[in-house]
């Protein structure tokens, strides 16, 4: 297993699910570029749960997985 990229969004609020770094991961995951999204934790993926309930479906619809990192706080 390799680390193929990594998406961040500093200084911009998680309540906005348009940030640039998530529409990349969003669009990159649809080309089928990722097997798993490893977050630190989900509310590092989004403030808005309904938010998370539609990332959480575009990474199933892409045949990958959602995990969250072990060494998560």
């Amino acid at each position: 297993m390799s680390i193929v990229d990594v998406h961040t969004d500093i200084a911009i609020s998680g309540a906005d699910i348009r940030r640039p770094g998530m529409t990349a991961l969003l669009r990159e995951l649809a080309e089928g570029s990722y097997d798993i999204v490893l977050a630190e934790a989900l509310d590092r993926i989004a403030r808005d749960q309904e938010h998370i309930v539609r990332i959480y479906k575009r990474v199933i619809f892409a045949d990958a997985r959602l995990v969250r990192s072990p060494r998560a706080r």
